[in-house]
C-alpha cells in the first residue's frame, strides 16, 4: 500500500507536511527502539542506496500507519507470519527525498542512544548518495565511499560494551526528552502487573535493552527521576549482555504515570497502559480487597496483550 510520498525522487505534490514537535520527538524515540538504518548494494548493479525499515505487529498497525500519515514517508507492506511470529506490517523510506526529509527530522528531534552512531553513519550516507539532487542519476560514480560507510554502519550494529554519548542536550524532560521518551516506551517498555507472592500483584515498568546502550537508560532514568537501571545480565552464551531499567517503587511508579499522562504512549501499548495505571491506582490507595481488583486488571492487561488480527 502506497501513501502520498515521494516516487522516484519526488517530493509529494504540494510537498512534505509540517511534522509538529510533539511528532518529531516521538517518532525519534519510536525510531531509537525498533528503526534499522540501511545502506544496501541495489540488486542491479554496483550501485548502492540508503533505507530505513521497522515492523510492527498487524493489530498494531493503525500506530505507523499514523505515523506513514503524519509524515508522508515511505510505503507499507504487509509480512505473513512465520514460525511462532504474529503477522506484521513493515513501514520502509527509500526513496532519496523520503531519505532526506527524513534526515531533517531527525536532525531538529535527534535521536539519543546507540542508534545514534548508526544514524550519523547513515546520515553521511544519505548526503553522497543524493549528492544535492535527489532527481539525479549518476550511474558511472565510483560507490568506493558507500561502500566504506556500509562496512562502519554494520560494525557499529554490533555489540560493543562502551557507553554510547548522547546527541543532544535539552535542558528540560517535558520538552523534547518527554516526547522522545514516549517513542521510546512505546517501542520499548513492558507493563506488567507480576504475582510475586500468593496473592500479592506488583505494578512494574520495565525496559530490557543491550548493555551499550545504557547511558541512554541511565538518562532517561535520571530525567524522568524514577527507576534504576540495573545489569549487565546476559541471557545464555552467545548473547549479547543487556539491562533493564526497572521502575517498581510506589512514588516511581506514581510517578511515571504522571509523566505518561502528560506524553502518552501510542497505538496498542496505550491500551495496556490504560488497564496498567489502574492496577497503579489501585495499589497506591492499598485498600482492603485490592489484590481481586489486581488479579481481575491483569487478566484484562493478558487479553490487551493477545494478537488481535490485522487492522485493515
Amino acid at each position: 500500500m502506497r501513501p502520498v510520498g515521494s516516487v522516484n525522487g519526488r517530493t509529494p505534490r504540494g510537498g512534505y507536511p509540517a511534522v509538529a514537535a510533539v511528532d518529531g520527538g516521538f517518532l525519534a524515540g519510536f525510531l531509537e527502539g525498533e528503526a534499522c538504518f540501511q545502506i544496501r548494494k541495489m540488486a542491479r548493479g554496483s550501485s548502492y542506496g540508503c533505507a530505513l525499515a521497522l515492523s510492527c505487529r498487524a493489530d498494531d498497525a493503525h500506530l505507523v500507519r499514523d505515523l506513514v500519515a503524519r509524515t508522508c514517508l515511505g510505503s507499507l507492506q504487509p509480512k505473513p507470519a512465520r514460525g511462532r511470529s504474529m503477522p506484521q506490517l513493515r513501514w520502509n523510506i527509500s526513496a532519496k527525498s523520503d531519505c532526506l526529509r527524513l534526515a531533517e527530522i531527525l536532525d531538529r528531534h535527534p535521536m539519543r542512544g546507540r542508534k545514534s552512531h548508526e544514524y550519523a553513519i547513515w546520515r553521511a550516507g544519505v548526503n553522497w548518495w543524493i549528492d544535492g539532487d535527489p532527481r539525479a542519476r549518476r550511474p558511472q560514480r565510483d560507490w568506493t565511499p558507500m561502500a566504506h560507510l556500509k562496512s562502519q554502519l554494520e560494525r557499529l550494529k554490533r555489540f560493543e560494551m562502551a557507553t554510547s554519548p548522547l546527541i543532544g542536550e535539552p535542558a528540560d524532560l517535558f520538552d523534547d526528552w518527554g516526547d522522545f521518551l514516549s517513542g521510546f516506551l512505546t517501542a520499548e517498555c513492558h507493563l506488567s502487573l507480576a504475582r510475586v507472592a500468593p496473592g500479592r500483584i506488583r505494578p512494574r515498568m520495565s525496559v530490557h535493552v543491550r548493555a551499550d546502550d545504557r547511558e541512554l537508560l541511565e538518562q532517561l532514568a535520571s530525567r524522568a527521576n524514577v527507576g534504576t537501571v540495573n545489569g549487565p545480565y546476559r541471557a545464555g552464551p552467545g548473547s549479547s549482555p543487556s539491562v533493564i531499567w526497572a521502575v517498581v517503587g510506589l512514588a516511581d511508579l506514581e510517578r511515571i504515570t504522571r509523566v505518561l499522562d502528560q506524553h502518552r504512549l501510542r497505538g496498542r501499548k496505550q491500551s495496556e497502559y490504560a488497564i496498567w495505571k489502574q492496577a497503579v491506582a489501585v495499589r497506591l490507595r492499598r485498600s482492603r480487597g485490592c489484590e481481586a481488583a489486581l488479579t481481575s486488571l491483569r487478566d484484562d492487561l493478558t487479553r490487551a496483550r493477545r494478537y488481535s488480527g490485522p487492522i485493515d
